[in-house]
């Protein structure tokens, strides 16, 4: 009985090895899109931003996180629809800003792109972004971004335009994002119901 205990744990430490046997340096593109629309509906249901996302064992505080959205969403507009390696940032000094309201596409590539230059030159996040609706604060950011890149996953193609709504405060906590493709879920209840029965 004691083997098959032991075989039941390896088979079940082996399964999630192989579900999550990526890059701890970085997030794949499955992983920036999944984890987008995560952050997007947390920051809609908590009207803040979460202090980290978890995905297959990697983890990207908001600092880092948001590189990681303007990023993709650069690389995606570039035609390249690619993840982001999980940068080393400092935490934005003080967010402020209240900007908000629709930008079109050219207008928030734009702001990915101004972003990511400060990211480079400052090693830092921004307290905010300058736009044509005026200063959109951090966690703005953050929101707005993972919306591009959520719709993008949706629909096929960047949004032609996007809403920038004023988001202010970083939650407690983070979150972490279920990537488990469901028929695997099931296959591996399957498989574990079928050792049980057999103890």
């Amino acid at each position: 009985m004691n083997k098959k205990i032991i075989f039941l744990s390896l088979f079940i430490a082996s399964f999630f090895i192989f579900v999550s046997g990526v890059s701890a340096e970085s997030f794949t593109y499955d992983e920036m899109a999944s984890s987008a629309e995560d952050v997007f509906r947390y920051t809609q249901e908590n009207s803040k931003v979460p202090k980290s996302v978890k995905i297959n064992g990697k983890t990207a505080t908001d600092e880092n996180y948001l590189n990681m959205l303007t990023n993709t969403v650069v690389k995606i507009s570039n035609g390249n629809k690619a993840g982001s390696t999980i940068p080393s940032r400092k935490a934005p000094s003080k967010p402020q800003g209240t900007g908000k309201g629709t930008l079109t596409k050219s207008q928030y590539i734009t702001v990915a792109k101004n972003i990511n230059s400060f990211y480079s030159s400052n090693g830092q996040a921004p307290n905010f972004a300058y736009s044509s609706v005026g200063e959109i604060r951090y966690e703005s950011l953050i929101y707005g971004f993972s919306k591009v890149l959520y719709a993008y996953e949706r629909d096929g193609t960047l949004p032609s335009e996007m809403s920038f709504p004023l988001v202010s405060g970083i939650s407690s906590s983070g979150i972490t994002v279920d990537t488990t493709p469901p028929h695997l879920l099931r296959l591996i209840l399957l498989v574990v119901g079928i050792i049980l029965l057999k103890l």
